[in-house]
């Protein structure tokens, strides 16, 4: 599917002289303060409706979500334990390598 460059004029417009601009996901014409903010943007906003992005990037955690584990916190005795023994996994290896290389 090809990209499709609007032109400003195709998605801008003021009705009653309030500023309006369509959403490229729904195609409704809404005003400019349902929109985020875009600062890389001409125009300074974004180029779907608030509810348009928020189902698009809730879509987008669930998706790069899937087959991830739930993160674990430890508490800081339990993380010093845990490096401590990393620690003397690594010193253990490299006293092996020093004995061979003797």
């Amino acid at each position: 599917m090809t990209k499709r460059y609007y032109k400003y004029e195709e998605t801008h417009q003021t009705f009653n002289g309030v500023k309006h601009k369509r959403c490229t996901k729904c195609k409704r014409w809404k005003e400019e303060s349902e929109f985020c903010k875009n600062r890389a943007r001409k125009e300074g906003l974004k180029i779907y409706c608030k509810g348009c992005n928020n189902a698009y990037s809730l879509k987008l955690r669930r998706k790069n979500r899937k087959g991830k584990k739930a993160r674990v916190y430890l508490r800081f005795e339990d993380r010093l334990r845990r490096e401590v023994e990393q620690l003397s996994k690594k010193l253990s290896q490299a006293e092996l390598i020093i004995d061979i290389q003797k």
